[in-house]
Formats: C-alpha cells, sequence, structure tokens
C-alpha cells in the first residue's frame, strides 16, 4: 500500500495526495506519522504532523508532536 492509499483511506478527502502532488515541485511534502493497528482498529491510519517550535529557546524542554484528528484544510475527520 502505497502512503497515498493509505491516506485516501483514512481521510475521507483528497487534500493531502493533491497538496503532495503540488509540493513534489518544490521537492517537499507533508509529513505524516503511520498508526500502527491496535485493538478495536485492526488496520493501519495515518495522521499529519504539525511542526512545533520552540518560542523561548532558554527553556530545554519542547512540545513534541501534535497529531491532527480533522483534515487540516477542508475540515473532514479522520477514520
Amino acid at each position: 500500500m502505497t502512503s497515498d492509499q493509505l491516506i485516501e483511506q483514512t481521510y475521507g478527502c483528497n487534500c493531502i495526495p493533491e497538496l503532495n502532488e503540488k509540493l513534489r515541485e518544490h521537492n517537499s511534502r507533508i509529513d505524516l506519522a503511520i498508526l500502527l493497528p491496535e485493538p478495536g482498529r485492526p488496520k493501519l491510519r495515518s495522521r499529519v504532523l504539525i511542526k512545533v517550535e520552540k518560542l523561548d529557546l532558554k527553556k530545554r524542554r519542547e512540545f513534541g508532536l501534535l497529531m491532527a484528528s480533522y483534515c487540516p484544510f477542508c475540515g473532514v475527520k479522520q477514520e
């Protein structure tokens, strides 16, 4: 299964594959996390990763990763 097929299976929209096609011209793509099957959710899923940067560079701890539960472009809920 390709990443685009996994995205289409997880999302009810084509926003991310379409945007990745446009970003490919700029040697870029949207970063995704692949979530492994778990009890009650037997298939692979993907989530868009949202980059978070530190505002105060003097503090040591970073926030970590945010993963979108809805398509950040059209608002469709992810599976």
